[in-house]
């Protein structure tokens, strides 16, 4: 968010707080960003209780995606959204990555991996991180259709090409339209595509270990 605030002064700001220290936290320390409770997605999605006793807590957190990003389009009228995990860093603005996605109906981000990686595309050719959606028609089909995949499973079964939330978009382009990849590839570095000549914008500090 220090990142965000910081390079971005564009629209609101939402934050979906898993618990009650993630929403005390994030509303002493950033009191212009929008808090979302767990509780009120819940309530908008009785599904979401029938399943939450049922899977460990990553898997739950995964299938909350989809769920949020409609939430949010529906529920505060947003005319567009983008979706961002909360273990990535803004290095610089975003406005480029902005202005490259905003013809389109859905914006999904490429893993990119290097070439010594590119057998971990079994985990999915697109990486969560980054997920624009505007609020048409064609976006509100793909997010019910993401919800109900994730409500059947949100699992990790390569066998079945099930990777949580994340291998559902590898079939957004056979099933909806105006989907785009990202091009700019200062948007996603990560460990998996990580180069020294590369501007970066958004850098992803993915399996992130604090040592001591």
């Amino acid at each position: 968010l220090d990142s965000l605030q910081k390079h971005y002064n564009g629209n609101s700001i939402y934050v979906l707080c898993l618990d009650q220290n993630s929403f005390l936290l994030t509303n002493k320390f950033f009191p212009n960003v929008i808090t979302i409770t767990l509780p009120e997605i819940e309530i908008a999605y009785q599904d979401l209780l029938s399943i939450k006793v049922q899977r460990p807590v990553t898997e739950y957190i995964w299938t909350l995606t989809p769920h949020l990003i409609e939430y949010l389009i529906r529920h505060k009228n947003l005319s567009c959204i983008t979706y961002l995990d909360s273990d990535q860093f803004f290095f610089d603005t975003p406005r480029t990555i902005i202005d490259e996605v905003q013809d389109y109906s859905i914006s999904i981000l490429p893993h990119r991996f290097k070439k010594s990686l590119k057998h971990l595309e079994v985990y999915g050719f697109y990486n969560v991180s980054w997920v624009t959606m505007n609020n048409d028609s064609n976006s509100i089909n793909a997010l019910k259709w993401w919800r109900t995949k994730c409500i059947e499973s949100c699992t990790v079964d390569l066998e079945k090409g099930i990777v949580g939330d994340q291998k559902y978009l590898d079939l957004f382009k056979s099933k909806f339209n105006s989907v785009h990849d990202i091009k700019h590839d200062g948007c996603g570095v990560a460990p998996w595509n990580f180069d020294t000549n590369k501007k970066i914008i958004l850098y992803h500090f993915q399996s992130l270990r604090l040592i001591n």
